[in-house]
Parts: C-alpha cells; structure tokens; sequence
C-alpha cells in the first residue's frame, strides 16, 4: 500500500501520466540499445527473404516480447499479412490449426493433413502475388507434443513458399530433451535462431535512462551506489530491471504527513458543519418566521436569502456549491483533438484480399492516366497541325491513329544491368548465397571491394518498404548442402554475419518485377 501510494504522489510532484517501468497501457515503446535494433533489423530482412523458421530464445522476461510486437508493427502491411499465437501451457494440436486457420481466413477441417495441405497452398498463393504470410508464436514450450508435431509439418510446407514462422522460446526450455527438440532439429536445413542476452551493467544505466526520458523524467537520475544494486537484484533482465527499479525510485518519493492535513481539514469542516446545523435549527424551530435580510454572516455562508419553510439540509448544501459566483466562465473539459489523438488504430492486421485489389486499382488508375496523357498530346498537335496546313479534321485523325502507335519494344540489354543479365542467366533451379541488404548502393559496391578473393559475386536492386533495396549474392551451387558447405570457406567476417541460401528463382523473381 505504501508503494502504491508513493507511486500516486510521484505522478502528481511530477505532473506525469504513467510510471516510468510500468509497461501498462504503453504502445509502442521499445529499447533500441544493447543490440536489440540491429536485431530487430535483421528479423525485418529475414521474415520477407530468410527461411521459413525463425528462432528467438532468451531468458524469461528479457524482453522477447517486446521486441517481436515491434516487429509486427513495422512490417510493411503492402506485402506482409501476421499473425500471432500466445501459447498457453499445453496448448493442443486442434487449438494451435484452430488459431492459425482463424487468423489466415482458412475455411478447412481441423486435420493435421488438411491444415497443413491448406497451409502450404495459402503460402504457394501468396508468393504468387508477392506477399508474405508471418506466424509469431510466443512460448512455443508451452505447446503439446501434438503441436508441436503439426507446427514441425507445417515449417516443411513452407519450404520456399510465402510463409514464414517466428517462434519465441525460453532458455531453460530449450535443451534437446525438451519438446521442442524436434523443432530444434529443424534449424539447420530450414531455420536460423537468434539469441537475446540480459544487459550488461553499462546497458542497465542507459536501458533505466531511457525509461525515465520516455516517462518526461529526464532531469532524474539514479545514484551510481541504486544503480548497482539495481544490477545486482536484477541480473540484467529487463522485467527484473523494471521491478527493482520502480521500488527504488518510489521509495524516495516524501509521504507528505497526515496529521496537518487532517487538522486543518477538521477544523474548516467542523466550522462548517457546526454553523450550518445551527441555520437548520433555528429555521426548523420557526419555520413561520423569514430570518431578517440583514444577517450578514448568514448570506455569507449560504450565498442568498433564506426562504420560508422548513428548508433541507441538502438544499442549503445544494446553494453553496452552485452559487453564481462559481465556476460559470470554467471553459470545458471536453476537447475533441485530445479525444482524437488518443484513438490508436491497429494497422497490424489487414486481410491480403484488399492489398490486392489496391493494386489492381491503381493499374488501372495508371493506364487511365496514361491514356489520358495521350489524348492530351494529341490534342495540342491538332490544333498546332490545323494552324500551320490548315487541313481538314480528317487530316488529323489520321496523324492520331499515328501518334498511338506503340514504340518498338525496349531490348533486354536497356532493362536489366549486366549484373541483373548475369543472375537471370543462371539456373533457376540451383541455389545462391546472400551475403548482405542494404539501402545505400554506396555501401554495398564497398562492401564488395573488401572482399576480392571472392568469385561470381553480384548485386541487384529491389524494393523493401517501397524504396530501393540492395541485395548483395555469392555464388552458384547445385543443392542447400553444397552451398552451406560453401559457407564454411568464407572470410571469418562473412560467416559470423551468418549468409543464408536462397534459391535463385526466388532472386530471378525479385529482379523481373521491379522492371514490370
């Protein structure tokens, strides 16, 4: 109760609207540091172009969550369609295809063979159209081995399809003798995993820093003897962190005492109550008798004159506080753009169905205009032709029929970059090694020249969130296998950033629609 209490006073001193380390009705905060944006990145790049498994894991409450909510809110909801699954604890088969059926619009019977025939259609379709479909499932250990079975089926149908799986696990439920080793199984031919570590104790002084900022208390600062028993009692993790941190700071918040305030608030309403029952009385002793007009200490505390009758307690308690001289200029409360800008709209789920008919809509849209364009050039060589030979309407209907003509078609040699020549060149069928994404088309042709030793080494361009997007590959390899082994040889640099093999249809695919 004393925390509690504390926490309300620390609000009002400091005329904010939330504690800094509660996380309740908050959206959209998220820690950039200790790596987490380099990560968040990378899982941004490799649900749209990585394999189909994904695999986050770190300690309880270090902040998995968080960081995949971010995730799915930064998705380009043009190509992306999500959905997330909170595990709960043995959760079965039949609620797991339940819940990612229901989420996909898949109107098929719960059967292991028919979710996962269905599942692998949904995703060959989506490809099609260029999109991709993402399931986030948090606390996959709480899964039953039945699930667990299903989601292992379903990954393997998504190999080379529009879906991808990002899956959040504990570290003290991932060991292989757990009931997601068969999952575990799956992330050297189908998945890549990525951990999350607790801060360090650097980390901890600038994750607490950036709290208090984001509350509106960036001028308070915790001593360097709280901020290591914060790191002590913590261990670094953020939930931990969150706790310790929110005792500490409320324990120094003054409890203002209560018996001044309750003095000075007895004396008032003693006075009060004690003049105001003896008005009563009186008025009740005579109520055939109106109290003289000149009782100046009586308008003063009711604020008019008494009437005749015998009066109420509440009517006189009712006069004082609606006197006239109160609160009739007091501008309102209710402000529309407050109420307005309060309103979140979730964006996050957006069925694929009216992407696509947005696009369809807009080429259309784009042939009206171009037609359009003709026509008005077409227009402004008519009168300049009528002007200049004087010639008859027919004239120029014929010089129309010649202006629509369409021009001869561009050669590929004008479309495609020698670089873009030589990948759609390449067997569709065999593999390639991506090396590296990037925005700037400056840092990719440098991140090339470090590394000369390397062969048949090439880049193209594409579009990720709807601006360009550089895509650096390696190579050309028969199978995965030859082209993980391929990985091995590579500088020590190259393999920490950990390439992943895509197949080159994927890639030939990617460099034919940017030139539609």
């Amino acid at each position: 109760m004393l925390v509690e209490r504390n926490v309300d006073l620390l609000k009002s001193q400091f005329d904010i609207d939330r504690e800094p380390f509660s996380d309740s009705g908050v959206i959209g905060l998220f820690y950039p540091g200790a790596g987490r944006q380099e990560l968040l990145d990378q899982l941004l790049h490799l649900v749209r172009y990585g394999p189909p498994m994904l695999l986050l894991h770190g300690k309880a409450g270090v902040g998995k969550t968080l960081l995949s909510k971010q995730l799915v809110r930064q998705l380009d909801l043009s190509i992306f369609t999500a959905i997330v699954v909170e595990a709960s604890v043995l959760m079965d088969e039949r609620t797991l295809m339940a819940s990612i059926s229901e989420g996909f619009s898949l109107k098929i019977e719960l059967l292991v063979d028919s979710f996962v025939a269905a599942l692998a259609r949904y995703a060959a379709e989506a490809e099609s159209y260029s999109q991709t479909s993402l399931v986030v499932i948090d606390n996959v250990q709480n899964l039953s081995a039945a699930a667990i079975d299903v989601l292992v089926q379903a990954v393997q149908s998504a190999q080379d399809k529009g879906l991808r799986f990002l899956l959040l696990v504990d570290d003290d439920d991932r060991q292989q003798g757990s009931v997601i080793a068969p999952l575990l199984l799956l992330i050297e031919p189908l998945g890549q995993e990525f951990e999350m570590a607790n801060l360090r104790e650097v980390e901890v002084e600038q994750y607490i820093a950036y709290r208090m900022r984001t509350a509106g208390l960036d001028a308070v600062r915790f001593s360097p003897q709280q901020i290591k028993g914060i790191v002590r009692d913590s261990l670094g993790n953020i939930a931990r962190i969150n706790q310790v941190a929110r005792e500490t700071l409320v324990r120094q918040v003054p409890v203002e005492p209560k018996k001044d305030v309750n003095q000075k608030f007895s004396f008032w309403h003693g006075s009060a109550i004690v003049i105001i029952s003896l008005v009563i009385a009186a008025l009740s002793y005579r109520s055939d008798v109106i109290l003289p007009p000149e009782d100046d200490a009586l308008e003063a505390m009711v604020g008019e004159k008494p009437v005749s009758g015998p009066p109420k307690h509440v009517d006189f308690v009712e006069t004082r506080v609606s006197s006239p001289d109160i609160g009739l200029n007091k501008p309102s409360i209710y402000d529309q753009s407050l109420v307005d800008a309060e309103v979140d709209v979730d964006l996050n789920y957006v069925d694929p169905e009216v992407v696509w008919v947005k696009e369809e809509r807009g080429e259309v849209e784009s042939a009206v205009h171009d037609k359009v364009e003709d026509e008005f050039v077409f227009d402004d060589k008519l009168k300049s032709a009528e002007k200049q030979a004087n010639t008859t309407v027919k004239v120029s209907t014929q010089q129309k029929v010649q202006k629509i003509e369409k021009s001869p078609a561009v050669s590929a040699s004008k479309i495609y970059t020698a670089r873009e020549q030589w990948l759609l060149s390449l067997d569709s069928k065999r593999f390639t090694m991506q090396m590296l994404g990037a925005r700037d088309e400056r840092a990719v042709q440098s991140f090339i020249s470090k590394y000369p030793s390397l062969e048949r080494v090439a880049y193209y361009k594409t579009l990720y969130k709807g601006k360009d997007w550089y895509v650096v590959v390696h190579g050309e390899f028969l199978t995965r296998n030859e082209a993980r082994a391929a990985v091995a040889i590579l500088p020590k640099a190259l393999i920490n950033s950990k390439p992943w093999i895509r197949p080159l249809a994927q890639i030939q695919k990617d460099i034919r629609k940017l030139h539609l």
